[in-house]
């Protein structure tokens, strides 16, 4: 009898280093939150820190992505408590599961109004890819740059083409927690 092993994609070392340059705008402080409020139809927050961030300025985002791993520690049921909908998916360390890409732009949907809290058993670094290939023209998608503040990514279409090449420069194959 065959397992059906559930699908990832993995980041091939040879562009690892073109993946860890943050892309769009990097801000922080009252200039992120500032950007937000006034540049953005809605928020996608990949990352605890982000996500803390943007609660604590009254920016609840339309779709969260956190796995509950910081420096700075985040407490998942204060955040919880601001959005309609909690999911729990597996995405093991430097991958892409078919699930989570499934997930993200179900969620992304057009007429979807829930805010969505997507809780990550694994790591969520990846994830900003698929918040970004699957966001309505519009959006923002947050994610943490450690130690600089929050890479700001509108997204149109050219920002929609371009992560999806990037997803499709992942390499296929079985997910794998090592």
């Amino acid at each position: 009898m065959m397992i059906n092993k559930a699908k990832c994609l993995k980041l091939p070392s040879n562009i690892r280093i073109d993946f860890a340059i943050p892309r769009g705008t990097v801000l922080s402080g009252e200039k992120l939150i500032s950007y937000l409020k006034t540049n953005c139809k809605k928020t996608i927050a990949v990352g605890d820190v982000v996500t803390k961030t943007l609660l604590e300025n009254m920016l609840i985002p339309a779709l969260a992505i956190i796995d509950g791993h910081t420096r700075r520690g985040i407490e998942t049921n204060t955040v919880s408590s601001h959005f309609d909908e909690i999911l729990n998916l597996h995405n093991p360390p430097g991958l892409i599961t078919q699930e989570a890409i499934e997930v993200i732009c179900e969620k992304l949907s057009y007429g979807k109004n829930k805010r969505t809290l997507i809780v990550v058993d694994g790591e969520e670094d990846m994830l900003a890819l698929p918040s970004i290939a699957c966001s309505p023209i519009g959006y923002c998608v947050v994610y943490g740059v450690p130690g600089v503040g929050a890479a700001v990514i509108k997204v149109g279409e050219t920002e929609r083409y371009t992560a999806s090449s990037r997803i499709l420069s992942l390499k296929p194959g079985e997910c794998d927690d090592s």
